[in-house]
């Protein structure tokens, strides 16, 4: 689905200098994307499970009281039978469960269990420690409203994806 914002991108800067700045940023930007590929593949091997069903884990335990199967398999991008599959795996491992919906008799919800929190945990605790190594304590309401916001930019599609030509 194309959102409004991606119709009309926003214009990137093109001050000498700006360019010069985001470009390194980005560059920070994808290392740090690369560092955290190679964490949660560790730590998933770590913790004895794919790093397809960790980054599962995390997007449902971010869910709340639990995620659809639907909502995991937009989340990954994985077609209704992988997802089956995964979600099978995930259960068997004891890392979740399914529960009723409470609305859709067709559908189930899928919560993370306490062995799911762990491992969840397990890695937080990697994060938790390179946070605190580089981002003073005064700064974290600042580096969480700057997280938030690219997040929710991301989200959005931040109307900055493939320009008309």
């Amino acid at each position: 689905m194309t959102t409004p914002a991606a119709l009309h991108p926003a214009p990137l800067p093109t001050g000498g200098e700006t360019t010069s700045k985001l470009d390194e940023l980005l560059h920070a930007f994808r290392l740090m994307q690369v560092q955290h590929g190679r964490v949660v593949v560790h730590e998933s091997d770590e913790l004895s499970m794919g790093a397809t069903d960790m980054r599962a884990l995390f997007f449902i335990a971010e869910a709340g009281p639990g995620a659809t199967p639907k909502q995991v398999a937009e989340f990954l991008e994985l077609s209704t039978g992988a997802t089956t599959s995964l979600v099978d795996r995930m259960t068997d491992a004891g890392t979740l469960v399914r529960e009723a919906h409470p609305t859709d008799r067709r559908s189930v919800i899928l919560k993370v269990t306490p062995a799911g929190n762990k491992a969840v945990a397990t890695v937080a605790d990697v994060y938790r420690c390179a946070l605190a190594q580089v981002i003073p304590e005064g700064s974290y309401d600042a580096m969480t409203a700057l997280f938030s916001d690219l997040g929710d930019a991301l989200t959005a599609g931040s109307g900055c994806s493939h320009p008309p030509a």
